[in-house]
């Protein structure tokens, strides 16, 4: 019977440990490299527009490429607090 984990690096189900190959954990990395580093190109590019709200846009838009399908997860989870789910706000900015 197989076990399956959550692989820490690209947030994949994948077999054991024990069971993983090499290829699968070199996979694992080139996906996360290759996010990050598109998130980083993104900060790159935009960052160094003047404004709050462009700001928050670009802040934005690196969460949504670093985290994928669970953008939405984390900002729900990131406006919860002491006074209930919408103690905080997210703010997606404006483009430039």
């Amino acid at each position: 019977m197989k076990t399956y984990e959550i692989c820490s690096k690209c947030a994949n189900k994948r077999v054991t440990s024990e069971q993983q190959t090499k290829e699968q954990n070199e996979s694992c990395t080139t996906t996360l490299r290759a996010t990050t580093d598109k998130a980083i190109a993104f900060g790159i590019k935009f960052g160094g527009i003047e404004g709050a709200h462009h700001k928050e846009w670009v802040i934005d838009q690196m969460l949504r490429i670093l985290a994928g399908d669970k953008y939405n997860e984390i900002i729900k989870k990131a406006c919860e607090g002491e006074d209930g789910p919408d103690t905080y706000y997210w703010e997606c900015g404006v483009a430039p």
